[in-house]
């Protein structure tokens, strides 16, 4: 009810405006001097012709002010999602990679995890494309340190190889202090001839 109350008392004002002031009563003054004064008619037409423009500045008035409204509420969200994520502290988690490097007659892939602090290793795994753990990566979990080499064997990566898989990913899991990271690395598999035996190499 206050809405129409608004818009009603906004619409008088407009109209009373355009009746009184401008062309309107210029006109009118012009007409009764050099003429005979309108008839009723007249004035109906003119309050008609009036009114609609009036409604039409009334609505348009209340419409720049809703969309103001809006756009300021916006704003004022934006501004609050920005100061949240400016306060918003930085997970952590360790530099990881994928390394491959020939060991004598033997091809070596190994998840290589380091930070400037020590951190616990949880555990590492072997993902197939899908996200099926295909193998628990035999690694030094409840170690504590700032780096860890963790080798994935040969056998682990066949797990995923005669499944026909030639993609994967190494989960792997580490906490410092109250704050526990978990991580996955994607890799391509690809077959490497080394002193006539072929390996699996991890492209991460």
């Amino acid at each position: 009810m206050a809405e129409l109350t608004a818009f009603l008392r906004g619409l008088f004002k407009k109209w009373q405006a355009l009746i009184l002031g401008g062309v309107v009563a210029v006109g009118l003054t012009m007409w009764q001097w050099f003429g005979s004064p309108p008839s009723r008619i007249w004035y109906g037409v003119l309050l008609l012709f009036t009114f609609l423009p009036a409604m039409y500045l009334t609505w348009r008035d209340e419409y720049r002010r809703a969309n103001e409204a809006v756009s300021e509420v916006a704003e004022l969200r934006n501004a609050a999602r920005r100061a949240s994520e400016q306060n918003k502290p930085a997970i952590w988690r360790p530099a990881a990679a994928l390394q491959s490097h020939e060991d004598g007659a033997e091809l070596k892939n190994e998840l290589v995890l380091r930070d400037a602090k020590l951190f616990e290793l949880v555990s590492v795994a072997l993902l197939s494309p899908e996200g099926a753990r295909l193998a628990e990566i035999q690694a030094d979990a409840g170690s504590i340190s700032t780096g860890f080499r963790v080798h994935i064997t040969h056998a682990d990566i066949l797990k995923l190889w005669n499944r026909h898989y030639h993609s994967g990913s190494i989960q792997y899991s580490v906490r410092r202090g109250d704050a526990p990271y978990t991580g996955n690395i994607p890799f391509v598999a690809e077959e490497a001839m080394i002193k006539n035996t072929i390996w699996i190499r991890l492209i991460g």
